[in-house]
């Protein structure tokens, strides 16, 4: 039997990243006269928004600050630090020999009738070349949350009115140069959540193991006469055990396959113009109400997240997300960054441009990113977010010496 508390905890850790049936807008499911089924609102007659819930759901979120400047794209940029949070594969094409990255995001404060969280995002990324072919590296990424409960739905009854939210994972991988053109990686992550659910005995802290495999080609070109770089990723992201918290059941983790192409430009030996984009699928199965799945298996559910959908073909397309972004270098030093990333409104409805600008001095990169949504009535949409990371060159610094 599903437990009420430590759903209602999920709920509202998951709607930081969607915009989730309210008790507002209360949803009935309904078949027409031609069997077509699907939630409608029982005030409006409106169809509703049927977001996939899964567990650890800032898995989804994007920490890097350089990617986030552009919309979130990320599956087959140019590789550094932070290739390990998207396509660890793309790191073989990377000239540097080692290095490091760190990312912060401070959430801003989100209230709904429900709760209030502040939140925050903290990972260390890093690499090293064995030798020109293999690569390592190993990634920390550490999610903390408060949630002050404003009220309570009346079937979970009376809930401490503040909650704390620790999450974390170790993630190793491993990528390889399998030709001058293409490369692959595998990595491996342990996954820990803490829901700090202390007044339930049989309720413990969530353990998971998961799967990272990347794939990317590069080829190196002239386009109208100018040096250009193409480079096309996949990815498939938190393909793993369900998080169980000491119960019976589990539920999915974000797992999700991802596609991106990028296209580099350098119009002169000063300037320099990426134009990429990305495409991503929760490979999660669309549940058949506003719970849980618990009797589809994880590796099952992924193979059943293509055929599940109530409404066909054109549902399980509008759980597709697409990111667009642009950069611009100037001597490799400067950059300025734009995007888009665009998610269909009964599926999360997380629609933003977003801004981003980096510069590097000696060893070291700083990025900046902004995030504004198009979508007002989503308080969940990273409006108004700012992400920053830091990358450290330690060749550089090897060199000097």
């Amino acid at each position: 039997m599903k437990n009420p508390f430590l759903i209602f905890c999920i709920f509202i850790l998951s709607t930081l990243f969607n915009n989730p049936i309210t008790a507002q807008s209360p949803c009935v499911y309904q078949t027409d006269s031609n069997g077509n089924s699907q939630w409608i609102n029982g005030q409006t007659g409106e169809p509703c928004p049927f977001p996939i819930l899964t567990a650890v759901p800032y898995l989804r979120i994007n920490p890097d600050a350089r990617s986030a400047g552009m919309g979130d794209v990320g599956i087959a940029t140019s590789g550094d630090a932070n290739a390990i949070l998207f396509n660890f594969s793309k790191i073989s094409f990377s000239d540097q020999q080692f290095g490091i990255s760190t990312n912060y995001t401070p959430y801003p404060k989100r209230t709904t009738i429900l709760s209030t969280v502040n939140s925050h995002d903290i990972s260390i990324n890093g690499f090293f070349k064995l030798d020109p072919k293999s690569t390592v590296g190993v990634g920390l990424r550490m999610y903390n949350s408060s949630i002050i409960l404003n009220d309570s739905p009346p079937q979970i009854g009376n809930l401490p009115e503040n909650r704390k939210a620790s999450d974390a994972y170790l993630n190793l991988s491993f990528a390889r140069k399998l030709s001058n053109h293409f490369s692959a990686s595998l990595g491996l992550k342990y996954i820990y959540s803490n829901l700090d659910i202390a007044e339930s005995p049989i309720i413990d802290a969530g353990n998971s193991y998961a799967l990272d495999i990347g794939f990317n080609y590069q080829n190196d070109f002239s386009l109208f006469k100018k040096n250009s770089n193409l480079s096309v990723g996949l990815a498939i992201k938190d393909a793993g055990t369900k998080m169980k918290y000491g119960l019976g059941f589990g539920q999915f983790l974000p797992t999700k396959l991802g596609i991106g192409s990028a296209l580099k430009t350098y119009l002169n030996d000063k300037h320099s113009i990426t134009f990429a984009a990305d495409a991503n699928k929760l490979l999660v199965p669309t549940p058949s109400d506003f719970t849980f799945t618990e009797d589809t298996g994880a590796f099952e559910g992924m193979f059943q997240s293509f055929v599940d959908s109530p409404g066909g073909l054109n549902e399980e397309l509008s759980e597709i997300a697409y990111s667009f972004g642009a950069e611009y270098m100037f001597k490799e030093k400067l950059a300025v960054r734009a995007g888009y990333f665009s998610e269909d409104p009964f599926k999360g409805d997380r629609k933003y441009f977003t801004l981003g600008t980096g510069f590097t001095h000696k060893i070291f990169t700083w990025n900046i990113s902004y995030s504004h949504a198009t979508n007002s009535t989503n308080a969940f949409n990273l409006n108004k977010t700012m992400r920053f990371s830091m990358l450290v060159n330690l060749e550089k610094l090897k060199k000097k010496e």
